[in-house]
């Protein structure tokens, strides 16, 4: 698939959905060169999956709840 295809807004869309039908979701932005779900959540791009994989972080700190119920 190539860049700028919409990839991360759909899988933002479908997590989305997914969290409005009442389920319980978790969205991981595993990619590591140019993550974007921060961006489309409006958070800071400070702990992620990186920071997991590296050790630097717990992953339960990696976790950002959205506004989304």
């Amino acid at each position: 698939s190539e860049a700028g295809a919409g990839k991360s807004t759909m899988s933002a869309n479908l997590a989305v959905t997914v969290a409005l039908s009442g389920k319980r979701c978790l969205l991981i932005d595993a990619d590591t060169r140019r993550p974007t779900q921060h961006k489309l959540f409006g958070y800071e791009n400070t702990i992620g999956l990186s920071s997991v994989l590296q050790d630097v972080a717990e992953y339960p700190d990696a976790i950002r709840s959205t506004e989304v119920e």
